[in-house]
């Protein structure tokens, strides 16, 4: 059994709907700026990879897809979250 993923900073509380809220867009991009695993960044969110790239496909050239290529060129830098993420998202909720 994998470990569960790890806590960066945003808390999905049980039971939350399954959809992809700000809030887990938000969870996903900070997890994924960290790990640069899609898969790890969406179970960190509480949804799937597949839905991830769903979203990602939907939304594409928005701020969404756009903080998802940021956040991989940050994992792939060690650079870590970026505030830019969080704006990009801002109104985003697919």
């Amino acid at each position: 059994m994998s470990p569960p993923p790890p806590d960066h900073g945003l808390f999905i509380p049980p039971g939350h709907p399954r959809q992809w809220t700000p809030l887990r867009q938000r969870a996903f991009l900070r997890a994924l700026s960290v790990t640069g695993d899609v898969a790890r960044a969406a179970r960190t969110a509480g949804m799937s990879r597949q839905s991830a790239y769903r979203l990602r496909a939907r939304l594409a050239g928005r701020g969404f897809d756009q903080a998802w290529t940021l956040a991989l060129r940050l994992a792939w830098n060690g650079s870590g979250v970026s505030s830019a993420m969080a704006q990009a998202t801002q109104g985003d909720a697919g």
